[in-house]
């Protein structure tokens, strides 16, 4: 009897949806959530602020004038100054207004970011008062954004946006900054008569002014968090929906009305989702999307009023293989959990980006069923595992965060203690948790407690394993059946290290039997030792054994299985994540070219009923199939007409291993036909794989066709870095000064350039140090990071001469020389 050992760590397949709502770094520092590992103290608790904002637009300069009202905690000592949170603001007056009567006051801000006010006379505790702060300040790439058309990029729309979070809102209005403290807020920003302004909450009043401006009145009745006051100015078209009288708006570009619905559509119907599987209704005046230019994320969930790359306005060919329904349900959810309910303190930052990952993917099971949310959820297991293994354990409540932490791990866990309590158990923990802490701000043993009011049941050993601690449990699972005893004797062995950070888990375990007339029923153990065993009645021989039915503990699982068995699951099982971990598991060289095998995957490629067994399936058969002989008619099918385009990009994929080269190329050729953009850019890589010239001639062709996230003519890019040819080299090099083209793919060309180093260095040399001198920041570090990889000393001593011109930028600088000797010193070793 042949047995393998099945381990579910996939490679990381996360959707498209968990990518744009994740953050582009690997580690969430980059958002300065790692600033403070308790909740930042503060003895000023904000009531309202008021914002008059308008613009020296042409300057990229802000006019602000901003009311606070708070009031000053009880202290211990007499409190006659306060400090609000201000960078790079210039400020030129303060004053107290109180009972109809303005108090000029004196002020500080050499303190690096703060602006410290003298008070009259010690503040009365508890006792309102408002601080009135005049100021300007200058567009400095932070907090606040001013885009518009340039040499390269004359299509670039006129905008001013913000991005308040981590704590950069201080950069364009003077503040208490930090999440912990909540207030209302209100703004009258006045812009150009033919621009719109979008803010947080109610639009109360447009009133035009005599120098051509409009001034839009914004009010929020609710509190939230300061960094979450946002604006969104430019030229707009406002489709709008309702829910439950509420305005539900999309803002979109002129020319978009018509797109709105098909792309936003169904926001009323997930914040019907939402509201009704909470138990609290949507908590705010109104909830507007506007899609922003050059926006650094996939989205931000400013309070009412979400900010969305405006790559989230795609055509219906990039409908085919993208939607946008992942990146709005996870930005809607972020308005129950991030704005009503806020996270205390940046450690804590889980609390709101693990849960609207999960009730995005609850929306997803909702809308589009199980399977689809299950795949989603394994995906999140890998790359949470992925995360793990490349950077390291590290808790989920941890500074110096990971993304993969906050975002899919957390949503991982939420699962599981949704598995754990039972779902009843968990929806009534969660209207809880929402109830008792209503515009308010929580830390991780909020839910714990929340969970233990509401359920009766102590979940410490939860929270501290999987929230406190890190790690996750590595099963070693074997079982076989006792006739005699009529049962299934299981042994469970956790084979993973343990260390002060990472020990035994303790998780309740489902287990599936399916008997032999296809009747199942499932167990539930109990693991919480290094090695149990486990006994599970069962009058005959299961067909089949499940562990873990439902997938829910982030795992790994190594699974002792006969080869019949993975059989019958990838055929038979009810659950498709249970097909496709059977189609995986049948991927190894120890099944190579058996029939049964062979016969299964095939039969699971063209017939399952689900895209993910279907595309495993395909794979898997690469591997048990010596150049997939026999199947090339299979593969070739698949990728002209499998419905789903995951299927048909994996089908694509495998047109390199296929013995038959005509075969292959005639996918590759298809593939840049086909309805996908992502599937046009695999067929130009793989038309290079197998026909260099001709891969080469249709990346050329493509280097004008738009995409969504230019896709298509970034495959083309990296063909022509890849053909390491002086042809090749300057059609990248001429790409720099093309117009309108993406930000990021102009990065890309850059990258591509450096890249060609060894074909002409002084030419690449050339281009790079041109670079430097760009208006653009990004773009200088883009091209000095070029030359610091890939110079040689003489590069090396001219960046440490350029140093002095770029004074801004003396720790980048050290950071490049210290990369270009680490480089250096390696080489010479390997000479040795």
């Amino acid at each position: 009897m042949n047995y393998s050992t099945l381990s579910f760590v996939a490679a990381v397949v996360l959707s498209f949806s968990l990518q744009l709502a994740s953050v582009s770094s690997t580690q969430a520092q980059y958002l300065g959530w790692d600033k403070q590992e308790h909740a930042r103290s503060h003895i000023t608790d904000l009531q309202h602020v008021e914002l008059h904002i308008s613009f020296d637009q042409p300057a990229k300069k802000v006019i602000g004038n901003v009311l606070t009202t708070l009031t000053v905690l009880p202290q211990k000592d007499p409190v006659s100054e306060i400090v609000f949170d201000a960078s790079e603001l210039n400020v030129s007056a303060v004053s107290l207004n109180e009972k109809g009567k303005t108090t000029r006051l004196s002020f500080d801000t050499s303190e690096a970011g703060k602006l410290h006010i003298t008070l009259p006379r010690p503040a009365e505790f508890d006792k309102p008062f408002t601080i009135q702060i005049q100021y300007t300040a200058q567009h400095h790439n932070k907090g606040i954004y001013f885009m518009g058309p340039d040499s390269v990029s004359p299509d670039r729309p006129y905008q001013i946006w913000t991005q308040g979070e981590g704590e950069d809102n201080h950069y364009w209005f003077p503040t208490y900054d930090y999440p912990n403290d909540k207030t209302t807020s209100e703004m009258y920003v006045s812009v150009q008569n033919d621009q719109q302004a979008l803010s947080n909450g109610k639009l109360i009043d447009k009133k035009k002014n005599k120098d051509g401006t409009t001034t839009w009145h914004w009010t929020m009745e609710h509190p939230h968090s300061t960094y979450l006051v946002m604006l969104g100015i430019g030229k707009y078209s406002v489709v709008e929906d309702k829910w439950h009288g509420k305005p539900v708006q999309y803002w979109v570009y002129p020319g978009w009305e018509s797109d709105a619905h098909r792309i936003f559509g169904l926001t009323p119907d997930m914040i019907d989702f939402f509201s009704r599987k909470t138990g609290v209704d949507y908590p705010w005046e109104k909830y507007a999307q506007i899609a922003i230019a050059d926006f650094q994320y996939g989205g931000m969930e400013n309070t009412t009023a979400t900010t969305l790359n405006d790559y989230v306005l795609y055509d219906k060919k990039t409908g085919v293989h993208f939607s946008s329904e992942g990146l709005i349900a996870h930005e809607l959810a972020h308005q129950w959990f991030g704005d009503f309910v806020t996270c205390r303190s940046w450690i804590n930052m889980w609390m709101n980006e693990s849960f609207a990952t999960y009730f995005e993917a609850l929306y997803r099971e909702f809308h589009d069923g199980k399977a689809e949310f299950e795949e989603e959820m394994q995906g999140s297991q890998n790359a949470a595992l992925g995360a793990e293994a490349q950077l390291g354990k590290k808790p989920i409540v941890a500074t110096n965060n990971y993304t993969a932490n906050i975002y899919p791990r957390g949503a991982t866990v939420l699962n599981m203690m949704r598995h754990v309590l039972g779902d009843e158990g968990w929806w009534k923990s969660i209207h809880h948790y929402l109830d008792a802490h209503q515009f308010n701000n929580v830390e991780a043993n909020d839910l714990n407690i929340a969970a233990q009011e509401a359920t009766g049941q102590n979940l410490d050993w939860f929270f501290e394993q999987w929230l406190y601690k890190d790690g996750h449990p590595i099963y070693n699972v074997s079982y076989n059946f006792e006739p005699d005893n009529k049962l299934v004797r299981m042994k469970v062995v956790q084979m993973q290290d343990r260390d002060s950070m990472t020990g035994t888990f303790k998780m309740p375990i489902d287990i599936e039997l399916t008997m032999p007339d296809g009747s199942k029923n499932i167990q539930t153990i109990r693991d919480s030792d290094s090695s149990q065993t486990f006994t599970l009645l069962a009058s005959q021989k299961p067909l089949n054994v499940i562990f873990d039915k439902g997938n829910a503990i982030l795992k790994e699982a190594h699974i002792e299985k006969a080869v019949e068995e993975w059989v019958y699951q990838l055929l038979h099982a009810s659950e498709a994540i249970e097909r496709s971990q059977a189609a995986q598991a049948l991927g190894s060289r120890s099944y190579a070219e058996l029939p049964s095998v062979l016969q299964a995957l095939a039969t699971t490629a063209v017939r399952d009923s689900f895209w993910a067994p279907r595309m495993y399936a395909l794979t898997s058969l690469a591997i048990v199939s010596d150049s997939l002989r026999s199947y090339e008619q299979l593969v070739a099918n698949a990728a002209a007409h499998d419905p789903n385009p995951e299927v048909r990009l994996a089908a694509v994929n495998l047109a390199t291993r296929l013995a038959d080269r005509t075969t292959a190329r005639k996918i590759a050729i298809q593939a840049l036909q086909d309805s996908s953009y992502r599937i046009n850019s695999t067929g130009i890589r793989i038309l290079y794989r197998l026909d260099p010239a001709a891969g080469t001639a249709a990346a050329i062709a493509a280097l004008s066709q738009k995409s969504p996230r230019d896709n298509v003519r970034s495959a083309a890019i990296d063909i022509l870095s890849e053909s390491k040819s002086e042809s090749g080299l300057d059609r990248l090099i001429a790409m720099i000064g093309e117009r309108n083209i993406p930000k990021n793919t102009r990065w890309h060309i850059i990258d591509a350039i450096g890249d060609n180093w060894y074909v002409d260095s002084a030419k690449v040399s050339n281009v790079l140090w041109n670079l430097t001198h760009n208006g653009d920041r990004d773009i200088r570090v883009t091209a000095l990071n070029n030359l610091a990889n890939h110079g040689d000393e003489i590069t090396r001593r001219s960046l440490q001469a350029a140093r002095p011109e770029h004074p801004d930028m003396k720790e980048f600088f050290d950071e490049l020389d210290k990369r270009m000797k680490d480089r250096f010193d390696k080489e010479k070793l390997g000479h040795k």
